[in-house]
């Protein structure tokens, strides 16, 4: 046995699942069918199914890393159960219109990734299947076209939501469009620039799409919401888990609510050029301090809107009045919304839609206005909503009136800081998220932080100046995860090193 192709087989798997989950079921079943019509044809050896099933048992154990914290930790964040893993369903006719219709921006919308794959290359698989039917799928290359046309046929039916379909139709047709092309080469053999030709109308056709990725719009690399001072609760780049985490279901909790704190006031801007002080408040409480508005060939909102500004290559900007990263209040307030408000996460279509938790969503946000009463001038608020109020408060305030500050406030790529300064005991809410797998210190201790009513985290201070610092911190379950991991990659390394050892020596002998 070729016991580094097998080693690799092993961490090929672990990578599979490491990168993304949902789609190692789907290799597993292809796999699965592939391999069987392989050995059917007597070119997979029956003797090599333990050892292969061996490596694909290790890859999954040293992919745990990645899948018991996602499992374990799933209702901190947007990820939902599917269902399924998988399901059968029949493709709609605009499904197979996107395989052959051939478009310069974006193809598909949402959740359906089926997308143009190259008219060439589906005529020269269509080549490679006349070919092999015509050899009556006898020799290596028809063989294989016999193992990857029920794949290929599987994958037309074969659906997840959250898998791309498009790289299974991609690779079962390139494959057989490689049989197809050496079949085309061989009948062309009197005209020894035929493949060059061949290849030359491939490239031409797939170029022009494998390009796409940087004019698309649907990634929506500028956010509508821009984020001031060095960032906040909107952030989708940073390592901190705040509304989008590593992944748009990695979404934590305020994703909901900041989300339709950003449609009200599109809604505000569309239909009156002006965002109302209610909604602009909100905007505030997120740590927003603009607006830009981009399409995919321009900067710049419309002089119509209220307030509109230039602002260097971002061209005319919204100022968000009052936007921070703090809100300072002596008093909290007992609030909770409705448990679906938080999950499943709200997607762009829904809005479209006007969906009845979409109206429930942006009516609890007035509602925690209403309690909160916050005054942006002074940043602080009459009260905090929480989730669940403290056993035990803050000391008593004095008399004199409160004057808490921000004295200073960064976010690096993995930690939130800020500076607080107060002149009695209180409260202070940031715009990030209240999530588990953060770990809050204040003045260089661990402190246990209060959720608020919209998932934000909310610290107890003290008199005088407390230093704030949220970072990543190693939950259990990650900690054992790891170390299952690490326990399979040495495993797997050892088995491989001992069967070459063993493999050299009987050579010798």
């Amino acid at each position: 046995m070729p016991w580094l192709e097998w080693a690799l087989f092993a961490l090929a798997t672990a990578g599979l699942i490491i990168n993304h989950q949902p789609h190692a079921p789907f290799f597993a079943i292809y796999l699965g069918l592939f391999g069987a019509l392989r050995l059917y044809t007597g070119h997979w050896q029956l003797g090599a199914l333990p050892a292969l099933a061996a490596a694909g048992v290790l890859g999954a154990v040293m992919s745990m890393v990645a899948v018991l914290p996602v499992l374990a930790e799933a209702k901190w964040v947007m990820i939902e159960p599917a269902g399924s893993l998988a399901s059968l369903n029949l493709p709609t006719p605009q499904r197979l219109f996107n395989l052959v219709m051939w478009r310069n921006s974006r193809t598909t919308w949402g959740t359906d990734y089926w997308a143009y794959l190259g008219l060439v290359a589906i005529i020269l698989a269509g080549a490679g299947v006349i070919a092999a039917v015509r050899r009556r799928f006898a020799g290596d290359q028809a063989s294989l076209v016999l193992a990857v046309l029920p794949c290929l046929a599987l994958s037309f039916f074969l659906s997840n939501p959250v898998v791309r379909d498009i790289m299974f139709l991609l690779l079962l047709v390139a494959i057989l469009a490689a049989c197809g092309a050496d079949a085309l080469r061989e009948r062309l053999g009197k005209w020894p620039r035929a493949g060059l030709i061949i290849m030359a109308l491939l490239l031409l056709d797939l170029s022009s799409t494998a390009v796409q990725s940087v004019a698309r719009n649907d990634k929506q690399f500028q956010i509508d919401a821009d984020i001031g001072p060095d960032a906040g609760a909107m952030s989708y780049d940073a390592l901190v888990q705040r509304v989008a985490g590593y992944h748009n279901m990695a979404a934590t909790k305020v994703h909901n609510y900041a989300a339709t704190a950003v449609k009200l006031a599109e809604a505000d801007l569309h239909r009156d050029g002006a965002i109302t002080p209610q909604n602009a408040s909100l905007l505030a409480l997120f740590n927003a301090a603009r607006i830009y508005c981009t399409s995919p060939s321009a900067n710049g909102c419309p002089a119509t809107f209220a307030g509109a500004r230039p602002e260097g290559p971002l061209a005319l900007t919204v100022p968000i009045a009052g936007a921070s990263p703090v809100l300072f209040s002596r008093q909290l307030v007992a609030a909770s919304p409705r448990p679906d408000l938080d999950k499943p996460m709200f997607w762009d279509d829904q809005f479209a839609r006007g969906e009845p938790r979409i109206a429930q969503a942006a009516a609890y946000l007035r509602y925690w206005l209403d309690q909160a009463r916050p005054d942006w001038s002074i940043r602080q608020a009459q009260a905090l909503p929480v989730l669940a109020m403290p056993k035990a408060g803050p000391a008593e305030p004095n008399a004199a009136p409160w004057t808490p500050r921000l004295d200073s406030y960064a976010v690096t790529v993995s930690t939130v800081t800020a500076k607080v300064t107060a002149n009695g005991p209180g409260y202070v809410q940031l715009s990030h998220a209240w999530f588990p797998g953060n770990e809050v210190r204040v003045n260089g201790s661990v402190a246990q932080p209060l959720e608020g009513a919209l998932h934000l985290v909310i610290v107890p201070i003290g008199q005088g100046t407390s230093r704030i610092e949220i970072g990543p911190r190693e939950t259990p379950v990650r900690q054992v995860s790891a170390a299952i991991s690490l326990g399979g990659l040495l495993l797997t390394l050892l088995i491989a090193l001992a069967g070459a050892h063993r493999q050299r020596r009987l050579a010798a002998a």
